[in-house]
């Protein structure tokens, strides 16, 4: 198959499968942050296939088809501000050789994600009064989650290039 075509077509299956999990996250607002967050998987399948290229192209398009689709817009937030491009900047950050800065530049990003989420949509999202000691200790935790979800990502890549990945 001509790469270009692979491109598109895998371009095209990875956005629908990420619409189904944003419509979700819509259908069942307990598991918001759970399907949100399996959306951007399929960004990481799409990075793993065909690169950085191709993940942009399933993050625009399901960003199109989100804000058109999906009826609770908090998804589509959480998603463009953080989820959806993240496996796109981890890809990029995992090429530095130090640790430290890689882990630096990835928790950099989240914290500029979550400042904009939190300065800009954070009533609308979140409710933060629920934290007695505030603002803080939330960032804190969600950074603790965050390192989760970076490790929960790496190994599920891992995961799919053993098993499907060239086959």
């Amino acid at each position: 198959m001509n790469r270009k075509t692979r491109v598109i077509t895998t371009s095209a299956l990875l956005t629908s499968l990420t619409m189904v999990f944003l419509y979700l996250s819509s259908v069942f607002p307990t598991m918001q942050l759970t399907f949100v967050a399996a959306a951007s998987l399929f960004v990481v399948v799409q990075v793993i296939e065909n690169g950085i290229k191709g993940g942009l192209f399933v993050f625009a398009g399901s960003t199109l088809l989100g804000f058109l689709i999906v009826p609770d817009k908090t998804s589509m937030i959480l998603y463009v501000l953080f989820f959806g491009y993240y496996p796109i900047v981890k890809s990029l950050a995992e090429r530095v050789d130090n640790v430290f800065l890689r882990w630096g530049i990835k928790l950099l990003v989240m914290n500029a994600s979550l400042w904009v989420i939190l300065r800009f949509f954070g009533e609308l999202i979140f409710d933060l009064s629920q934290f007695e000691y505030g603002v803080w200790v939330f960032a804190a935790m969600f950074d603790l989650a965050f390192i989760l979800f970076d490790i929960a990502i790496t190994r599920l890549a891992s995961l799919y290039i053993r098993r499907f990945h060239k086959k």
